[in-house]
C-alpha cells in the first residue's frame, strides 16, 4: 500500500512539474516570439508611392528592434481600401502590420460607408506615429500659379488616388472650378502627369517635390514648412468661409502616416511593436534617412494611446458634418 501511495505521489508530482513546465514554455515573451519571424508590412499604394517609400525606409529599423525580418508588400486598389480590408481580415498574430497608413482614409471611408469597405476602423490596433506630416498641393514647375489665390476661378484638373485632400483645399481656398481626377496611385505618377499637362495640380508630400525638383513645386502646405521657405500655408489665410475646411485638413493631417495592425493582436505584441516604433523614431540614423528626402520625424513620438484618443475625437462628427464632408470629398468635384 505504501509503495502504491508513494508511486501515486511521485506520479502527481511529475504531472504537476510537467504542467508547470508547459506553462513556462507557453509564457513566451513578445521578443522571443518575433525573433527570426517575418513581419509583412502592407502598403495600400504602389511601389513608388510615398507611403510605400516611407514603409521601406522604416523596415530595416523595425527589423533591428524586433529581431524579425520585415518585408513591405504594396497592395494598391480602391485608394487603399483593398489593403485596409486585407489588414482587417489578417490573422491577428502581430506578423501583418501597416508601417505607414493613410489615417484619414481609414476613418472617413468607414464614416462615409463607402462601397467596398469591409472593415470597422474603430477595431484596428493603432500602434503609433513617427513621421511629421505636412500635406502639400503641387503644381508644375512652369505653372503661373505661385500662391493659392492665383487660381481664382480657373478651371483645372487635380489628381489623387481617390478624392480626399484636394476637395478640402478647394473648399478652404474657394477653387470652385476644380475637377478631381482619381486613379493616380502614386505621387510620382501625379508629378509626371502634372509636368505633361494632364493635371494642373495634385496632393503630395515634401518627398515628392524633392524627388521631382524639375517637374513640380509646392503651391501650399497644410503647415509652414522650413524646407520650403516662402511657400504658402493654411495659417497664411484662407478664403471667406474656408476656415472650417482648413481645420479639417490640419486635423486629418495629424493622423496621416500612422502605423497600425489588425484587430485583436495580443496586447504584449502590440506594445512590443509600439516600443520598436518609438526606438526607430529616436534613432539618429532613421532621422538622417528622413532628412535626405526633406521629411522630418514627428516632434514627439505619438503613442498608441494618444493616437487612439485623437482618432476617437476626430470621429465624433455630427451626422450633418459627416453628410456635408462626404458630399464635398466624394461628389462635389467629380467630373461632370
Amino acid at each position: 500500500m505504501r509503495h502504491y501511495q508513494g508511486l501515486l505521489a511521485t506520479t502527481l508530482v511529475s504531472g504537476l512539474a510537467l504542467a508547470a513546465g508547459s506553462k513556462l514554455a507557453m509564457a513566451e515573451t513578445a521578443a522571443e516570439f518575433y525573433k527570426g519571424k517575418t513581419i509583412t508590412s502592407i502598403s495600400g499604394f504602389g511601389e513608388d508611392a510615398v507611403i510605400t517609400i516611407f514603409s521601406r525606409i522604416a523596415a530595416p529599423y523595425i527589423s533591428k528592434f524586433t529581431g524579425a525580418r520585415v518585408i513591405v508588400k504594396p497592395m494598391s486598389g480602391g485608394g487603399g481600401t483593398l489593403a485596409r480590408n486585407h489588414m482587417f481580415q489578417a490573422k491577428p498574430d502581430g506578423l501583418t502590420i501597416c508601417l505607414t497608413g493613410h489615417g484619414p482614409k481609414i476613418l472617413t471611408s468607414g464614416l462615409f460607408e463607402l462601397q467596398g469597405v469591409r472593415y470597422d476602423w474603430s477595431k484596428f490596433t493603432f500602434l503609433g506615429k513617427t513621421i511629421a506630416t505636412n500635406t502639400a498641393v503641387i503644381v508644375s514647375k512652369k505653372s503661373p500659379w505661385t500662391k493659392p489665390s492665383d487660381i481664382g476661378a480657373a478651371k483645372f484638373n487635380y489628381g489623387e488616388s481617390s478624392p480626399f485632400f484636394g476637395p478640402l483645399f478647394a473648399e478652404a481656398y474657394g477653387w470652385k472650378n476644380m475637377t478631381i481626377i482619381p486613379g493616380y496611385r502614386s505621387t510620382t505618377g501625379r508629378a509626371v502627369a502634372i509636368s505633361r499637362g494632364e493635371l494642373q495640380a495634385g496632393t503630395a508630400s515634401a518627398q515628392t517635390i524633392v524627388a521631382n525638383p524639375d517637374l513640380v513645386m509646392p503651391l501650399v502646405f497644410a503647415f509652414p514648412d522650413k524646407g520650403f521657405p516662402g511657400t504658402a500655408s493654411l495659417a497664411g489665410g484662407v478664403a471667406s468661409g474656408g476656415k472650417k475646411w482648413a481645420d479639417y485638413i490640419e486635423g486629418w493631417d495629424d493622423v496621416q502616416f500612422l502605423s497600425y495592425a489588425p484587430p485583436g493582436i495580443p496586447a504584449d505584441r502590440a506594445k512590443f511593436l509600439e516600443s520598436a516604433l518609438e526606438k526607430m523614431w529616436a534613432d539618429p540614423k532613421y532621422r538622417a534617412d528622413l532628412k535626405k528626402i526633406k521629411q522630418n520625424p514627428a516632434p514627439e513620438f505619438v503613442t498608441s494611446k494618444k493616437l487612439s484618443t485623437f482618432i476617437a475625437s476626430l470621429s465624433k462628427l455630427s451626422a450633418d458634418d459627416i453628410k456635408e464632408m462626404r458630399f464635398v470629398i466624394t461628389k462635389k468635384y467629380k467630373k461632370k
